[in-house]
């Protein structure tokens, strides 16, 4: 556990705040599994491949750590990332297809490109999206869900097509016969 947030003091102070994070906490597991559905039906219906589609909430550790370090006075509301979708996909070109393609499963409220920072630092390229779900989205399953932010990643391992072939290609040369 983080030494910051181990001490009695901390979670004093912050109760208010973990009974509305214990409160909330289903309903953004719920959000979690619902991105992860749609967006997997939406890829798999426009033939978009992808290598895995993963979903997590954030810990209390890790949440109540983002409290302290920011400072935020209301965490649930300064906070985009409490719910997390991560799309890895196969190749660098289905990352500006599903760009094209989220508002017509979402409403996007922020956008942030990193496909060449972290290309050049981590060899992966990214676009972190901070989604919400449509209106469209009717009925009780999703009353609790209306309000609330998911962050979206849609990383790729891969960058042009022609790569991922070569790859390919090398990988069968290499195998043994």
């Amino acid at each position: 556990m983080n030494k910051s947030i181990d001490n009695r003091y901390v979670w004093i102070e912050h109760s208010k705040i973990i009974q509305e994070y214990f409160q909330l906490l289903p309903s953004y597991q719920a959000l979690c599994s619902e991105v992860s559905y749609i967006i997997e039906k939406f890829l798999k219906s426009k033939g978009i491949k992808f290598s895995s589609i993963t979903h997590r909430t954030k810990t209390i550790e890790s949440f109540l750590n983002k409290v302290q370090r920011k400072d935020y006075d209301v965490p649930f509301a300064q906070m985009s990332d409490i719910a997390g979708v991560r799309v890895n996909c196969l190749y660098r070109e289905d990352t500006g297809r599903i760009q094209t393609l989220l508002p017509q499963a979402f409403e996007v409220i922020e956008s942030v490109n990193k496909l060449d920072i972290e290309e050049d630092r981590f060899g992966y390229a990214a676009h972190h999206y901070v989604i919400r779900l449509h209106m469209s989205y009717q009925g009780p399953r999703y009353d609790d869900l209306r309000n609330l932010v998911c962050e979206l990643q849609v990383r790729t391992l891969i960058f042009p097509r022609f790569l991922g072939h070569s790859v390919k290609l090398g990988c069968h040369s290499l195998q043994l016969k």
